[in-house]
């Protein structure tokens, strides 16, 4: 008589049996999966929540069927839920325009503000709830017309911001634990290196004594700098 846990390892074997076939049926939807604006998921965490929940339905699949047709429907389903729950509340809520559809669902601002004079429903959602919405995205959903990464940003300047750091952080040090900084965090060098230039012995199984000594203070400069800006 087999028992529950026989039963659960059974079906476990079973699904690891067809996970290649499962994981190919779930990954037909990437290209569906156009929306790059949204910096909480993406579609792999999207394939493996779905095949997640091909696992937790997995004792409702009947081996007579064909694998394919049934792994489909319980992704095409998980695959709808996704995008309503993660696209729902930040989407216009009148669908009657072409202009709310995603992925680019406003390509004109003026005539979205023409929409808005026709449309209540979409006119209180703009002026009560778009700004908090917008929040959750790395850019307005509007600008999303591309790659985040293609929309210029005024602000944003990281390769002068860290630059600016180095030069901050060094200002801290003596000049010999600033040639060791350079040759760690901007040149990229090893240990073992910068010990072998510098003539650095080795403190047993705690690595280089001086050269920890050297990152101890960086740090602490590196977190002075930051309390300052």
């Amino acid at each position: 008589m087999l028992t529950e846990t026989d039963d659960k390892k059974a079906q476990l074997a079973e699904f690891e049996k067809n996970y290649e076939e499962i994981e190919r049926c779930v990954e037909r939807y990437r290209h569906r999966w156009t929306f790059k604006a949204s910096v909480m998921k993406d579609f792999d965490d999207i394939k493996y929540e779905i095949i997640a929940h091909v696992w937790k339905k997995w004792h409702l699949y009947n081996p007579k069927r064909s694998i394919g047709a049934w792994v489909n429907t319980v992704a095409n389903n998980q695959f709808r839920n996704a995008l309503r729950n993660l696209y729902g509340p930040i989407a216009a809520p009148c669908l009657k325009s072409k202009k709310t559809n995603y992925p680019n669902y406003i390509e004109c601002l003026t005539e979205l503000e023409l929409h808005l004079t026709k449309c209540k429903e979409c006119r209180a959602w703009f002026d009560r709830k778009k700004a908090k919405d917008n929040i959750r995205m790395p850019v307005a959903v509007e600008h999303n017309l591309g790659e985040v990464s293609s929309i210029p940003c005024p602000v944003a300047h990281p390769e002068e911001t860290v630059a600016e750091m180095h030069v901050l952080i060094k200002r801290k040090l003596s000049q010999l634990e600033r040639k060791v900084y350079k040759l760690l965090y901007e040149d990229g060098a090893t240990e073992k290196l910068v010990a072998d230039f510098f003539h650095f012995k080795k403190d047993g199984v705690r690595g280089y004594k001086r050269i920890n000594e050297i990152r101890a203070k960086a740090l602490a400069a590196a977190k002075a700098v930051m309390r300052t800006l």
